[in-house]
């Protein structure tokens, strides 16, 4: 947010007179500023500065609200990055290194809008407001537009030509079943009620009523209103309803409990919806949930087993691909419950598999799957049992008895998590159970034998044909299987066929693709698929279905297929792809490996080792050794010419990696001791890790002089997984790029990227370079990058986020690195890490905060300790790029004891008599303090325990959020930002007294910690032990009845 940028700043702000680019001053420089007609816009230019820039005092502008005025609203719109302060009666300071106004502009991006009504801390009043423009764009000069409307209690109703467009409402919300709306452009704040509202029905016992909105329409401002037994009124401008959330944005959520202040009753609830965004069309969804009661009569016979509850979603039938569509999505979103899908496992089932095949381009949208309850997402993150989030539009998830959770009968729910904006994606989820019976109709009964040829003699035909089900082949995958490689060879080989595979079910024809899990579609007659582990989806025991597509025409073609399944156990490698030699190794392709249990460290070599051809044309040869086995310690070898040997105990090769782990990597080029050479490299792994059976995988990759011979992706990073490399040693500083570098793909996504280098090589100077759309160039000694990691380590670590420069973006990373130490290769891992956006944020009642301004609040009085949430609760959202989240507590008499407790994603709540919380700080006087340095992006939670017993308790809350190594000093009308040079230094901050951060509270034993429950505290001290609270809704933060207009 805008108001977060103030703390952070790291010099102090220098006294400037108005300048050509400074908003004018009225009145011939008169400091009240520059005076503002409601209604009329007015446009200013500021800058350039050399660093973040308050304009306020002479260089800020006023505007003055009459008596009876229910609405403010204040725009901006720019090019550049500008937000704005607001507050009454004074202009905008900055106090104690802190910007001092009443409210913020939700941020900097130049087009910001701010709503104050009655509703607002503080509320709107009668009298002066001054509003300071702040500007972040720096080197230039940067126009805006500034407008300020103002509405009063006659004319908020909808002008005349304006109607609400008509209905047939209102429509009925089913509980758990999420509907859907569409609300086209007004020209002035409207209320949607009536024939354009809702209604929810309460049944008898119910305990909690939620209702959420959600806008997918970004910058859309609604409100929410909710009204028992009749629908919301409009008398005058005023809504005339029982509850109220009027928050700055479209999303809202209302909670009723059957112990709050206005209870919860059986009968119809109406719901309305107040628009206050003017000419934009409005998109969005809303959620009734009900927790106790029964919102239909109890069936006369009891359901089946596995039955799902009304609002599963669209049930997906074994083998059977269900298309998908969804709309353009301005958030990410996450698409479950009565949106999403289900399946049903029956009992003895083996396998259930569940793939996603998108076939709009450039999209990300992950795979959920739950059993027994629909994935969901809390404090954005996702809740399921099985995840699969690659980085775009196809996942597969893969559910046995050996997975975690292991496969059960029930029904399993599946849901999408689509993170590409404003773009429809389609495609298609397939679940497949395997129940353990015969193949399905249509399969074929061409068994193929592991590693015996079967010919082909296939007629002509007229145009193109695949041969699958009857006509097609299989193979059977044992357990342990580790390695199966199908090889399809016309007898002439300018005939073109292609292979495909599937498992379970054979490849067949929709939409004129074809579906399978595997494919090899070349223009010439030789075609080969490989499958292990480490593919996706990966190998697994089963019946594998083999297709052949034919694209010869009038002609017949005569062709060898042959399926090899190898592993299972055997200490010998898989044999090689061109069924030769069986150590051989080809480039870009791993092969699998796996040894006996050693009672000694032992060498494989000879029949047990590998072997790489590298032609004269080579540049460079990377060879690495990946293992399966945790806690393994395997050495790799390679050796020219010879195989790798023994001599007296010592190892006889030209190049060793010999880290304390199973992953270690060579690189060889011709600047390498010795030089890389044409003809034929052994490679020999040294396995000390004894008693216990290792496995893994060995791979080599060349690389021609003429940058070709790599394999597409050989050198792009998989997020989350740490990669080993090894540079050759040079004679001086060298950079290194291009064959020698790494490549990340970050999606659309994207919170924040993370990369970080760990040299092995004892006292190694490297540095990281990071650029995008193209590789880590020199120009003139130094490395073109656009973010750098230098230092006289080896260890680096680049951040990149939103706030960076230049700021995150999607699209493809290009990573380098400068080799400062010479006369040793340098061995060292390197691994990316990808934060993505959250998903939605959690629903709850819990009153949102502002950053910067201090929320008050009032509790009642209690007779024992208790701790205050959801209605009574606060939450805070996080933009990332934060580096401290601050939340202080401060009551009107100190000596009120009450605590504060801060969690992130979810509200603080009670185990085992504990307190659950990330942070907490627990003195014994009512001024508390909570420093979170680095906070993740996303929703905080914040929670008040109150332990003073029988009176009333006021005070105030407030979040504040800064960045790194920043101050702020006021010198005169003008403000300006300036960050400082060099290293950040830390700095200190005193806590109120009595307040500790981090620390759990170790005074007594909280057996109950929620709203609208009992609990005892255990204590040795003189806190009391029974906890009684009534939540209620508070005048200072829920003003029932007094909605901010609507016209």
């Amino acid at each position: 947010r805008f108001s977060s940028h103030f703390g952070f700043i790291r010099s102090y702000l220098e006294g400037r007179t108005a300048t050509p680019g400074a908003p004018p001053p009225a009145d011939g420089g008169n400091p009240v500023g520059t005076q503002i007609t409601p209604g009329r816009p007015v446009e200013f230019s500021v800058g350039p500065v050399t660093g973040a820039t308050l304009y306020s005092g002479a260089n800020s502008f006023r505007v003055e609200v009459p008596q009876g005025a229910t609405r403010m609203e204040i725009k901006i719109a720019s090019a550049g990055q500008v937000g704005f302060l607001v507050r009454k009666d004074q202009p905008p300071a900055v106090v104690g290194g802190r910007a001092q106004g009443d409210y913020t502009s939700p941020g900097n991006t130049g087009n910001e809008t701010l709503v104050v009504n009655s509703g607002s801390t503080p509320p709107l009043q009668a009298g002066t407001y001054y509003i300071g423009v702040a500007l972040f764009t720096t080197g230039q000069q940067v126009s805006a537009t500034l407008t300020v409307d103002i509405g009063t209690g006659g004319n908020t109703t909808p002008p005349p030509g304006n109607p609400p467009p008509t209905g047939t409402g209102p429509g009925e919300l089913q509980p758990g079943v999420r509907t859907s709306f569409s609300i086209p452009a007004v020209t002035a704040a409207t209320l949607f009620r009536g024939q354009q509202g809702f209604r929810v029905t309460v049944p008898q016992g119910a305990t909690t009523l939620q209702i959420a909105l959600q806008t997918q329409t970004s910058s859309a401002d609604l409100d929410l209103f909710v009204r028992f037994g009749q629908d919301v009124g409009l008398e005058s401008g005023q809504v005339r309803a029982d509850f109220t959330a009027d928050g700055p944005t479209g999303n809202e959520s209302i909670t009723i409990t059957s112990t709050g202040s206005t209870p919860l009753r059986a009968g119809v609830y109406y719901i309305a919806l107040g628009v206050f965004t003017p000419n934009v069309a409005i998109t969005g969804n809303l959620l009734a949930t009900i927790a106790g009661g029964s919102t239909t009569p109890p069936p006369t016979t009891p359901p089946p087993a596995g039955t799902p509850p009304a609002g599963a979603g669209t049930q997906l039938i074994s083998g059977q691909p269900r298309t998908f569509q969804t709309d353009p999505l301005s958030v990410p979103t996450l698409i479950n419950g009565a949106n999403g899908y289900y399946v049903q496992v029956p009992d003895g089932a083996r396998r259930l598999e569940i793939k996603l095949a998108t076939v709009t381009a450039g999209t990300d949208v992950d795979l959920l799957v739950r059993r027994g309850a629909s994935p969901s997402a809390i404090g954005g993150k996702l809740e399921a049992d099985f995840n699969s989030s690659g980085p775009d539009g196809n996942e597969v998830i893969t559910i046995t008895a050996s997975s975690t959770p292991p496969l059960a009968p029930g029904a399993y729910y599946v849901a999408l998590a689509v993170f590409t904006k404003n773009k429809a994606v389609q495609g298609t989820l397939t679940a497949t159970v395997d129940t353990g019976t015969t193949p399905p109709a249509g399969g074929s009964s061409n068994a193929l034998r592991s590693g015996t040829p079967a010919r082909l003699d296939i007629p002509a035909a007229n145009s193109a044909v695949l041969l699958t089900g009857a006509q097609g082949f299989t193979i059977q995958v044992e357990p342990g299987t580790t390695r199966l490689e199908v090889n399809l060879a016309a007898a002439n080989p300018d005939h073109d066929i292609d292979l495909f595979i599937r498992r379970d079910s054979a490849p067949a024809v929709q939409n004129g693709k074809v579906i399978a899990d595997a494919s090899s579609e070349g223009n010439s007659g030789r075609e080969t698929i490989v499958i292990t582990s480490d593919s996706r989806p990966a190998l697994q025991a089963g019946t594998y279905y083999i297709a052949i597509g034919v694209f010869v025409t009038g002609t017949p073609v005569t062709a060898t297929l042959t399926a090899t399944a190898s592993g299972g156990g055997s200490t010998n490698p898989p044999p090689p792809a061109d069924q030769g030699d069986p150590r051989s190794l080809t480039s870009g392709q791993a092969r699998s490996f796996s040894f006996s249990s050693v009672s000694q460290p032992t060498l494989a070599n000879g029949e047990a080792g590998f072997y790489v051809d590298v032609p004269e044309n080579a540049a460079r040869l990377d060879v690495k050794l990946e293992t399966a086995t945790a806690g393994a310690d395997l050495d790799l070898f390679v050796r020219f010419k010879d195989d790798i040997g023994l001599n007296g105990g010592r190892v006889q090769a030209d190049h060793v990696s010999e880290g304390p782990a199973g992953s270690e990597a060579i690189t060889i080029t011709r600047t390498s001791t010795p030089p890389l050479r044409a003809g034929r490299y052994f490679v020999g792994i040294g396995v000390f890790t004894t008693g216990v059976p290792v496995s893994g995988t060995v791979s080599a990759v060349l690389v021609r002089a003429d940058g070709g011979g790599a394999p597409a992706g050989s050198s792009v990073l998989v997020p989350g997984q740490r990669t080993k490399f090894t540079l050759p040693a040079v004679d001086n500083t060298t950079l290194f790029t291009g064959d020698f570098g790494y490549t990340l793909v970050v999606p659309e996504s994207a919170s924040s990227v993370k990369i970080s280098l760990a040299a092995e090589t004892p006292n190694a100077d490297l540095d990281l370079y990071v650029r995008r759309g193209e590789p880590v160039s020199l120009v003139e000694g130094r490395p073109v990058a656009d973010h750098t990691g230098e230092s006289e380590r080896g260890d680096e670590t680049i951040i990149i986020t939103g706030s960076s420069t230049p700021p995150l973006q999607p699209g493809t990373y290009y990573i380098g690195f400068g080799a400062y130490t010479t006369g040793t290769p340098i061995t060292a891992t390197i691994t990316a890490e990808i934060q993505r956006e959250s998903i939605v944020p959690p629903l709850s009642s819990a009153q949102t905060l502002t950053f910067n301004t201090p929320t008050p609040f009032t509790l009642p009085a209690v007779r024992g300790a208790t701790l205050f949430s959801g209605e009574a609760g606060f939450r805070v959202s996080v933009p990332a790029g934060a580096s401290t989240l601050e939340i202080q507590l401060q009551s009107v008499d100190p000596l009120h004891d009450m605590d504060l407790f801060v969690r992130f994603g979810k509200e603080t709540e009670i185990v085992e008599g504990r307190p659950v919380a990330d942070y907490a700080s627990n003195g014994d006087t009512g001024n508390e303090t909570i420093q979170i340095p680095n906070p993740r992006p996303g929703e905080y939670f914040v929670n008040l325990g109150l332990f003073t017993t029988g009176t009333q308790v006021s005070g105030r809350v407030t979040a504040r959020l800064t960045r790194a190594g920043s101050q702020m000093q006021e010198q005169s009308g003008l403000h300006k930002l300036t960050e400082l040079e060099g290293k950040q230094q830390e700095q200190s901050t005193e806590l109120p007294a009595g307040s500790t951060t981090l620390q759990p509270k170790q005074t007594g034993t909280w057996q109950s910690l929620i709203s609208g429950g009992k609990a005892e505290l255990q204590s040795t001290q003189n806190k009391q032990i029974v906890v009684e609270f009534e939540p209620q809704l508070r005048p200072a933060d829920k003003r029932l009845g007094e909605a901010k207009q609507v016209r």
